[in-house]
């Protein structure tokens, strides 16, 4: 908890429930057999997909141990093409990247590498064959071969840039590589690919020489790729596949080998087809990944030809993509943290901005009032003293075929006042097999209501997923002043319980109600969790543990709870970003059985609740101003 304008919480934090500990042993508990989770994947996962990973698997071990082996580049004599916007397009990511917390910690003249908020020394040379050792993750590993670091603007020095390039094609020559060396990964090259074309065209003082090694190994490394595209894992990792060969193809000319051909061209219009929903998500779910095919498609757009069927499918999903964006964005122009997300995994949607009007796209325009778009409900209110808003995720966890970037996260919501985030999600701390993993996707990470702390979906490992609860009907009114929106999910129904109904409305005025209503046959206490944002000042009212004020800096809040009967406070993390961790305030509230209600106002008026088998009632000052009848 941070402090506040208004000082110290008076909570007790060293006595507080440890929500990490806890997530980490109920996965521990829950553990399955590996005939268990082997049955799990086989029923989610299309067979094709096991098929291709399981022969990608078995040839990566027949490789092991072996060289990449000489790869031939046709003769010829590659040159960039003279183009405006992909000069433009260079000078505007570099001056977008030099506000990157990480980048601008990293420094190639010292040999200091700040990645995911992790610093390794490298030295100056680097040391090439010690950096495995030493990265403190696979994923650190991977992002020093991005070399999107480079980009910064504040840190680019074009002659230690262009020699470290050179070191690095020397040391990790196909010849001399192994297979299994992350250098080649097809993933690492093709977020490289695009970074060394664009820092050629920030460097206009280079050498012909030394621009054609650098487009040579470019070139080697697109054959390599075409060889290897990630079908097997599909998603967000094929679709960087196809940009790294679409961009290369648009900026390289003289080649003397077709880098792009039609069936790339169908690979990627299908994948696109098949990965954007009808709303303009991205199907794995996750903001952040959003985001990353959204830059996918805004690079190719700038630098194809406008005739293309390529710069038809870039910018027509791009446009789609955009607008589901544009509806989705809190009031400080940033993304939910849903599923895998983080700030700067992805480009900040203000670069997302700049690049899409260098593309020629105008950025949607959205309507400060409630919306619902794909599986997301957002209640907003705007005016010029105050700016409201909440979205609510009514959607299934992840992709079914592809779960890996998913949480335990039915029915989770975020909410912002002002410019402040109130209540948020946890986000995601690493992609490792730990505490923080298993915490960050577990239940108790969300905004979400549980039986026995027990996660909606079975989850394992830094990625899997096998039971998962889905989402079985949603639905929306009015009562009163209140806009509602109802959804039900059935993760406990073949656990500890049945349904579980979520009520959420907003009155337009400063007052959101929740109702969570769960089978009363079910086995086990029903547990909520409220995350509260860095920002926020958490009191209980006059040591009400019933009542909380919440304030930042310019707003107040009352937090009533109406019908729990134990209300306590957690210690927990707000992870957003990378390798980010800050300590975070929960509030867990309980019953026996039945329903959970509470509501977040700015009214200083009694509130009262009255329920029976059919309805819920809720009262302000005697005044009935929400019903709810249970269906």
């Amino acid at each position: 908890m941070n402090q506040s304008a208004q000082g110290e919480s008076p909570i007790d934090r060293s006595k507080l429930l440890d929500l990490e500990s806890l997530a980490y042993q109920i996965q521990q508990d829950n553990a399955k057999s590996k005939l268990q989770k082997t049955v799990a994947i086989l029923k989610h996962y299309p067979w094709a997909k096991i098929a291709k990973r399981g022969v990608r698997t078995c040839i990566a071990k027949l490789n092991s141990g072996k060289k990449i082996g000489a790869i031939a580049v046709p003769n010829s004599k590659p040159k960039l093409k003279l183009s405006d916007k992909l000069n433009q397009l260079a000078k505007l990511i570099s001056g977008s990247f030099q506000d990157h917390p990480f980048h601008t910690q990293t420094n190639i003249e010292s040999g200091s590498f700040c990645l995911l908020n992790q610093s390794v020394d490298l030295s100056n040379p680097t040391d090439w064959a010690g950096m495995a050792s030493r990265a403190p993750s696979h994923l650190w590993r991977f992002h020093f071969h991005y070399h999107e670091y480079l980009l910064n603007a504040n840190q680019r020095n074009n002659n230690q840039h262009r020699d470290f390039i050179l070191e690095w094609i020397s040391h990790y020559q196909p010849e001399q590589t192994q297979k299994s060396d992350d250098a080649w990964h097809p993933y690492c090259i093709s977020r490289r690919i695009p970074v060394w074309l664009l820092l050629l065209y920030l460097d206009s003082g280079i050498a012909e020489n030394t621009q054609n090694e650098i487009l040579n190994s470019i070139l080697q490394q697109c054959l390599y790729l075409q060889k290897n595209l990630e079908q097997d894992i599909g998603g967000n990792h094929l679709l960087e596949n196809l940009c790294a060969l679409a961009f290369a193809h648009c900026v390289i000319e003289n080649p003397g080998f077709a880098i792009w051909n039609e069936k790339f061209q169908a690979i990627l219009t299908q994948q696109m087809k098949h990965q954007t929903l009808d709303s303009g998500e991205h199907f794995e779910l996750s903001p952040a990944y959003h985001c990353q095919v959204i830059w996918i498609l805004l690079r190719i757009a700038v630098c194809v030809d406008p005739s293309s069927r390529l710069s038809y499918t870039s910018r027509n999903y791009a446009e789609s993509m955009l607008n589901f964006l544009a509806a989705i964005l809190h009031p400080d122009g940033e993304i939910p943290l849903f599923g895998d997300s983080g700030f700067y995994e992805a480009p900040s949607v203000k670069t997302l901005r700049a690049v899409a009007d260098l593309a020629g796209f105008d950025w949607p325009q959205v309507q400060h009032e409630n919306r619902t778009i794909g599986h997301y409900t957002i209640f907003e209110s705007f005016s010029d003293s105050e700016h409201e808003f909440s979205i609510l995720d009514h959607g299934p966890v992840a992709a079914d075929e592809l779960p890996a970037h998913g949480h335990c996260d039915l029915t989770n919501f975020e909410l912002s006042i002002g410019n402040n985030r109130w209540i948020v999600d946890s986000g995601n701390f690493n992609y490792e097999d730990d505490s923080m993993r298993a915490y960050c996707r577990s239940s108790l990470a969300h905004n979400v209501v549980t039986i026995s702390q027990q996660n909606q979906c079975d989850v394992w490992s830094k990625f899997r997923m096998g039971y998962r609860g889905n989402i079985t009907e949603t639905r929306q009114g009015s009562s009163h002043n209140f806009h509602w929106v109802q959804t039900e999910h059935n993760a406990y129904q073949n656990r500890q319980g049945g349904r579980s109904v979520r009520v959420f409305a907003y009155d337009g005025r400063s007052t959101w109600i929740c109702i969570d209503v769960v089978d009363p046959n079910s086995v086990g206490p029903v547990i909520g969790h409220l995350h509260i944002g860095a920002t926020v000042q958490l009191t209980p009212s006059n040591n009400d543990k019933f009542n909380f004020d919440l304030s930042d800096d310019q707003f107040q809040r009352k937090l009533l709870f109406l019908s729990a009967e134990t209300v306590d406070v957690a210690h927990s993390w707000y992870c957003p970003a990378f390798g980010i961790r800050q300590t975070a305030m929960t509030i867990v509230y309980s019953a026996t059985r039945g329903n959970l209600v509470w509501v977040l106002t700015n009214s200083n008026s009694e509130f009262s609740l009255d329920t029976n088998a059919d309805m819920i009632r809720i009262s302000m000052d005697k005044t009935l101003i929400f019903d709810w009848k249970k269906n």
